[in-house]
């Protein structure tokens, strides 16, 4: 009998959700006095707003020179979001539900299967740190040639990420206003998107792999021919079935390829601002 191979991946430790939330208009405030973008909030005290649908509490504040964001959070799954992957910040100058200008920090590399955990908080301040040596992603800004930056760049980007002494992950972000061209729309309300990106790493069927916060196992199971795309409640009771592990064991599934797995999905929502004057 001929069978259709399927593979079920299983997470562990956080649930795999995507949340897009409902926009929400915020007057903007001018940033407390000599704002150094380290990682440390320190200057900026409690997040001036939260996203109810994604738990995310952050600040998004203006000066004459730049545009600030930040972000604090505690919630694993959103670090693993952000340690791996990176936050993207987009503005659209005219208020509209639309990507103009990009910028996402630090730019997410395909993980291997190699375990990357980082649960107790000297190894998050490890992973935090490493990210210096990572890129900014840039789109949109006519100025910038470049599709990526180094962290220290003559565009005056700036982006850090940190951790508290209460396990906080503290993104810091500052863009220079000018970089948006935008003079005749200061008095207009601008959109902007927060997206916490999605995780993903190279997976061997049968295997199994812990990144950030999160255990990964992959399984491949066989379903008779013509049954129709397997579902996950047959793919599991296939799991279930004694004969599983010898066939999950066998030569037949050898020869499956390592494929990219989609561990943690995206988060992201919408919002319009008014410019501090």
């Amino acid at each position: 009998m001929r069978n259709t191979l399927a593979t079920l991946i299983c997470c562990t430790g956080l649930m795999l959700i995507c949340i897009t939330g409902r926009a929400q208009t915020i007057t903007l405030k001018a940033p407390p006095a000599n704002i150094v973008i380290d990682g440390n909030n320190k200057e900026w005290g409690d997040m001036s707003y939260h996203n109810s649908d994604n738990n995310l509490h952050y600040t998004i504040s203006n000066d004459k020179d730049n545009l600030y964001l930040v972000i604090k959070t505690n919630d694993e799954r959103q670090l693993n979001n952000i340690l791996l992957s990176g936050v993207t910040f987009s503005i659209d100058t005219k208020g509209r539900k639309k990507t103009t200008y990009e910028v996402t920090f630090p730019v997410k590399g395909l993980l291997s299967t190699k375990n990357s955990s980082f649960k107790t908080l000297e190894e998050k301040r490890v992973v935090a740190k490493a990210t210096q040596l990572r890129k900014i992603a840039i789109d949109g800004f006519k100025d910038i040639d470049e599709d990526q930056l180094h962290i220290a760049n003559t565009y005056k980007i700036q982006t850090a990420l940190n951790f508290d002494d209460n396990g906080y992950l503290i993104y810091e972000e500052a863009i220079p206003l000018a970089l948006f061209k935008a003079e005749g729309l200061a008095n207009s309300e601008w959109a902007y998107n927060i997206k916490l990106n999605a995780v993903t790493t190279i997976m061997l069927p049968n295997s199994q792999a812990t990144i950030g916060n999160v255990t990964v196992k992959t399984a491949v199971v066989a379903v008779p021919a013509g049954s129709g795309p397997p579902t996950s409640a047959s793919i599991q009771a296939a799991m279930n079935n004694s004969s599983y592990s010898a066939n999950a064991a066998s030569s037949a599934f050898n020869n499956i390829p390592a494929r990219e797995v989609e561990i943690v999905k995206a988060s992201d929502f919408w919002g319009k601002f008014s410019l501090a004057k």
